[in-house]
């Protein structure tokens, strides 16, 4: 499943209030074609033409991805990287 370009975290809230920027989109497709898959911050670097990003910067962008998706959309594998929950449907109550 691949998630919106911005989403808001609340019904109520409008959805333009809170968006995600253009690298925050550009990781969270990537992790989206491979849901919990652990990145890397080179991979990441790497994957998406940013020679410049730390994992101090990767921290930041998947910060700015929990907030607008929510606290655990992507989360840090400790000393090994980043990875996008995998998204679980609800089960069909039969009764």
């Amino acid at each position: 499943m691949v998630y919106p370009p911005f989403a808001a975290p609340f019904p109520d809230t409008d959805r333009t209030d809170i968006t995600l920027g253009t690298h925050q989109r550009a990781m969270l497709t990537l992790m989206a074609q491979k849901p919990g898959r652990v990145f890397t911050a080179d991979e990441l670097a790497a994957r998406l033409n940013l020679p410049t990003l730390t994992p101090r910067r990767a921290d930041t962008l998947v910060s700015g991805i929990n907030t607008v998706l929510g606290a655990d959309t992507v989360v840090e594998v400790p000393r090994k990287g980043w990875k996008l929950t995998p998204y679980d449907r609800p089960t069909r109550l039969v009764g």
